[in-house]
């Protein structure tokens, strides 16, 4: 089963399991997000990590500081498309 039937599985009920089915934790993050519009993946300090190629420590640094995060007890988490919006702030375009 492709991650679009897991997607489509899990909106429509059928499939009661967490989203962690949704994404698999031995895959590579993706910034792209499947079809339905409200789904947004939280991203651990080690997928931020490898996404923008730091260090998990570099990570967790700037999540909750510059990076908006979501905590719950002492897990935290940062949603796709907040990282989408940090990665666009900082940009840097040179004089042409």
């Amino acid at each position: 089963m492709n991650n679009k039937n897991k997607v489509e599985n899990f909106k429509d009920g059928t499939q009661a399991d967490s989203i962690k089915r949704v994404i698999s934790p031995t895959c590579t993050p993706s910034l792209q997000s499947p079809s339905h519009p409200h789904f947004n993946p939280l991203l651990k300090a080690r997928d931020v990590a490898r996404i923008l190629g730091i260090s998990k420590t570099q990570a967790y640094r700037i999540m909750g500081h510059e990076l908006p995060a979501i905590q719950f007890g002492r897990t935290i988490r940062v949603q796709t498309s907040d990282l989408e919006a940090f990665i666009t702030s900082h940009v840097i375009v040179g004089d042409q």
